[in-house]
């Protein structure tokens, strides 16, 4: 018993020096209709074929991701229905390093621009053949820069450590069609993310005012949850020591 106790302890510890970085804490409720534009859940509705995406029953934690591809991921931007949209950028950022940034699409792009994020084993990203940015890490998250702010997928790199980003995956039986494209499954390694434009205590909490969707990036797991399993492991080995 007193082995388990220590395993419980030790569990908790590694959880709450962990959790927080790589995950969010989801759903955020309620989300904001400011009664002029298309609300996040509209948005949605407007390029389902079938199946569907609920706006906050389908809200993932997921924050970091890395590329699933060896030739590059593709990003296709949704719809903006930003206040700024000549200004905006959308675009990947280092883990490690949040100002490091690649933009992938800026705001005069509109709906169904197309960009391909090739991950290069010298560490440059490149956006449609060009770098886009150097001695970047393994994982990366989304951000979203409007004049005088840089919002991440990260909750804990915004202000107040608030959501500025939602993210969702596909279910593998949905059907899409973003504007200018063929109807297409909405499939497990394909991504869509929803941003606010405005710090999340003075913003409406639309969560539309730039929303891409992007493939073949996998979410990187906890290293809480990694821990963890390596924990759980060696102290297994430990309790069947004490007790054979």
């Amino acid at each position: 018993m007193k082995a388990i106790a220590v395993i419980g302890v030790l569990l908790m510890a590694v959880t709450s020096a962990y959790a927080d970085p790589y995950s969010n804490t989801r759903p955020i409720v309620p989300l904001g209709d400011n009664g002029i534009e298309d609300n996040l859940q509209e948005v949605f509705n407007s390029i389902t074929v079938s199946g569907g995406i609920d706006a906050i029953a389908d809200q993932t934690p997921f924050a970091v991701f890395g590329s699933d591809a060896s030739g590059g991921s593709v990003a296709t931007m949704i719809i903006e229905l930003a206040a700024n949209p000549g200004t905006n950028t959308f675009g990947i950022y280092d883990v490690a390093d949040p100002t490091n940034l690649a933009e992938v699409f800026s705001g005069a792009q509109g709906q169904g621009a197309q960009a391909i994020i090739a991950f290069m084993a010298n560490g440059d990203i490149r956006v449609n053949g060009a770098v886009a940015a150097s001695n970047f890490g393994s994982m990366f998250g989304f951000y979203l820069g409007v004049p005088r702010s840089t919002f991440y997928s990260q909750d804990v790199l915004n202000p107040g450590g608030n959501a500025q980003a939602l993210v969702y995956q596909g279910d593998g039986s949905s059907t899409l069609q973003i504007p200018g494209y063929t109807p297409g499954r909405f499939t497990k390694d394909e991504y869509i993310i929803a941003f606010e434009e405005v710090a999340f205590d003075e913003s409406d909490k639309d969560f539309q005012d730039m929303v891409v969707m992007v493939e073949s990036i996998t979410p990187v797991p906890l290293p809480g949850a990694a821990l963890i399993g390596l924990l759980g492991f060696s102290m297994i080995g430990w309790i069947k020591r004490r007790l054979g």
